[in-house]
């Protein structure tokens, strides 16, 4: 387990109050991934930036908060590598 301080950890409370906060957070070598990509992955357009740029980000969960907007559900699709296209057909179908 990591030593963090409780300066830390306030600080990373405070970050996940807030979406982009908590993206912008997650680059941080000791963040809590999980608790910065839940606080993220309430707008879809950080969930999108967050399974793009932070190392770790799990892509499902990422992607699945994309499908409350159909113009970053889409661009998830084509543009994350290793995103699951099958899904978002079914999700653009509906």
């Amino acid at each position: 387990m990591k030593n963090i301080s409780k300066e830390f950890l306030v600080k990373q409370e405070e970050a996940c109050k807030n979406s982009h906060t908590a993206y912008w957070f997650a680059e941080n070598k000791d963040a809590d991934i999980e608790k910065c990509q839940e606080a993220s992955c309430k707008d879809p357009e950080c969930a999108y930036w967050f399974a793009n740029d932070i190392k770790g980000a799990d892509i499902t969960y990422c992607q699945k908060a994309t499908y409350k907007d159909s113009y970053w559900a889409k661009r998830f699709a084509e543009e994350i590598p290793s995103a699951n296209k099958e899904s978002y057909k079914i999700y653009y179908l509906l």
